[in-house]
This record gives C-alpha cells, sequence and structure tokens, in this order.
C-alpha cells in the first residue's frame, strides 16, 4: 500500500489522521503495530488485529501533550434489553439517554477470527477492511469515493493548490481540479465524459471523412455561413469549423426530404462577426462580451452556464450550474 498510494498514506501519518474514521489521533492514544499502520483510540476496540496486515496491535503510543483530558470513546452507547412485560414508551427520557452516554463505555472485545469486509470502494483503490458496523462511518468519509470534489466533508484531506491538477475533460467544461491519484476517479464518473467523446467523436469522423464539396475547401479561417441558413441558422463560423458545427445545427432537422430548390427564402439580414453581443448567460452575472462569430464557442465554455435536469421531460424545471448536477438529480424528485 505504502507503494501503490505513497502521497495518501503519508498524508494520514504527517497530519495524525485515523485511516479509518478520518478523525486526527496526535491528542488521543493510538495503537500501531510492528509494521506501522495505525489507528485510533476509537477504533482499535472494533479490530483483533491490524486492518491492513492482521498483525496484532500491541504498540500503545501516547500523546505528546501529557495534560491532555483523557480519551472519551463517541460511539453511541448501547440502550439496555428491555423487558417486554414492561408496557411503557420504548424510548427513555432525555435526563436517562445522556446520563447513559456520558458514562464510560466499550464495545464488546472482537473475537480472533473476526470477519473484515473490504470498503465498498476498493476497485477505486481504498485498501481499509472493516467490521460491518462501522462500514457505512468509514465509507461515508472515505478519500476514494465518488463526487468528493462536488460534495465536501469536514473530515476530507485538504490539498494546497500547486498538488492540484485539471481533469482531462477540461475542453468540454469541467472546472474539477484534484489531487493526482483522484484523477482517474474523478475521470469515472465525470458529467463531462460523453460530451467530451462525442465532440472527440466528430473530429474523428472529420479527419476520416473525404470531403469532395468545394464549400469546404479554401481558407480554414474565413467565415462562412451554415448551410443551413436558409432554415433560420445565422451562425458564421471559420470554415475549419463548419462540417462540425453543421452536424450538431439546431436547424439540421427542419432539413426535408424534398427538393428545397422549389422554395424560395427570404433572405437573411446580414450580421457583422465582428460585432460583440452580450453572452446569453449575462443574467447570471456573465460580463463577457464575445464577437458575434465566438458567442457560441464561449457560452458553451462560460463559468455562468446553467444547465438543465436530465428529468426536465418528466416535469423538473430546475436550472443549475455544471458541478450541481449529480448533486441535484440523485435527489430529484422527478428521478422516479
Amino acid at each position: 500500500m505504502d507503494t501503490l498510494y505513497p502521497n495518501l498514506y503519508d498524508r494520514f501519518k504527517t497530519e495524525g489522521l485515523c485511516p479509518i474514521c478520518l478523525m486526527e489521533m496526535e491528542l488521543t492514544p493510538r495503537y500501531s503495530c510492528i509494521n506501522g499502520h495505525t489507528v485510533c483510540h476509537r477504533c482499535k476496540p472494533y479490530y483483533y488485529g491490524c486492518p491492513t496486515c492482521k498483525a496484532p496491535l500491541n504498540v500503545e503510543i501516547l500523546p505528546l501533550q501529557t495534560d491532555a483530558p483523557p480519551p472519551t470513546h463517541y460511539m453511541p452507547h448501547p440502550l439496555p434489553p428491555r423487558s417486554y412485560d414492561v408496557h411503557s414508551p420504548s424510548a427513555p427520557s432525555m435526563n436517562d439517554f445522556l446520563d447513559r452516554e456520558k458514562r464510560a463505555w466499550e464495545p464488546s472485545v472482537p473475537s480472533e477470527n473476526q470477519q473484515l469486509e473490504s470498503c465498498s470502494y476498493s476497485h477505486l483503490g481504498c485498501w481499509v477492511k472493516i467490521p460491518e458496523h462501522l462500514r457505512v462511518l468509514h465509507e461515508s468519509r472515505c478519500q476514494f469515493r465518488p463526487h468528493l470534489e462536488e460534495e465536501h466533508m469536514p473530515t476530507d484531506l485538504h490539498h494546497g493548490h500547486e498538488d492540484l491538477v485539471e481533469c482531462t475533460y477540461t475542453a468540454a467544461g469541467c472546472r474539477v481540479r484534484t489531487v493526482p491519484w483522484r484523477r482517474s476517479i474523478h475521470e469515472k464518473f465525470c458529467i463531462y465524459k460523453d460530451k467530451f467523446e462525442a465532440v472527440n467523436d466528430i473530429s474523428d469522423g472529420l479527419a476520416s471523412a473525404t470531403i469532395a464539396d468545394n464549400d469546404y475547401g479554401g481558407d480554414p479561417d474565413e467565415l462562412v455561413q451554415c448551410k443551413f441558413e436558409r432554415y433560420g441558422c445565422m451562425v458564421r463560423m471559420p470554415r475549419r469549423r463548419k462540417y462540425m458545427h453543421e452536424e450538431k445545427c439546431n436547424y439540421k432537422s427542419h432539413q426535408g426530404d424534398g427538393n428545397d430548390e422549389f422554395f424560395v427564402y427570404p433572405a437573411q439580414p446580414e450580421l457583422d462577426p465582428d460585432e460583440q453581443v452580450e453572452c446569453r448567460w449575462s443574467v447570471n452575472g456573465c460580463r463577457v462580451r464575445p464577437k458575434r462569430y465566438r458567442a457560441q464557442i464561449h457560452e458553451d465554455k462560460c463559468n455562468y452556464r446553467m444547465e438543465e435536469c436530465a428529468y426536465k421531460y418528466y416535469g423538473c424545471s430546475v436550472m443549475f450550474m455544471p458541478a450541481r448536477k449529480y448533486a441535484h438529480e440523485s435527489t430529484c424528485e422527478y428521478a422516479n
């Protein structure tokens, strides 16, 4: 594990964090095995041996601060068994509950043949093995969980700005910056992955296509009209982007199977491609005024861009920032 994830393992050691519950353990006793794997006093009672190498956790490391208060076990105390003959409300009174929580308590000693299960995110790199009753605690704070960048928790590790790298799908609009060892995890679940791959497919098709139409030849930077201009498209793009635009043009669906030469369309007004226009997302705070021929490019990557919910056809009308897409759609009332 040290060789596979040296950065994360060193962070746990240098910052004094327990790899199970991710809480600090510098001011409380902690326990280590002969291989240097450490757990805090809160998690140690739940393990018969080291969760990493199964060696005994028989090395106690006391805190440097000698006048620190005695450690307190923060796990919920189990309620005493109740007799079925007692016909009273099942919940204890508030005072009884608080008194019970203040008493010293330790969980039962685990057996030698204790069963430890792998974290649900082991396929993403997590090496921690946990007993079943600690699963929810660990997995809710696991540093390998997906969408950690969008849903931060106080127990998450903090990284310096210089340690962060950009997502591969930055060109498609992703603004997430994460540490190198989490980059592959984020990219598996990145909401811009499909968009990036779709653009790549179009680019590959453009590169492999044999274009015989003279309309695509000439100066690649010359501004030209879309071939769907007659249907209402007023976009002017560099010639090199003409094919890519026409493949995605919103007016492509208006093209009929019949011969359009029989129809006369009114001439469209000539618009200055260098005229500065307002961004579509100016109502959300964008103050950029791109040139008309670059307006669409800017709006696709605008920091103020909003997205619609995937369940909009089921009735959801919420608009949100792209980074909030997963957080909203996972709890959308129209998802079912």
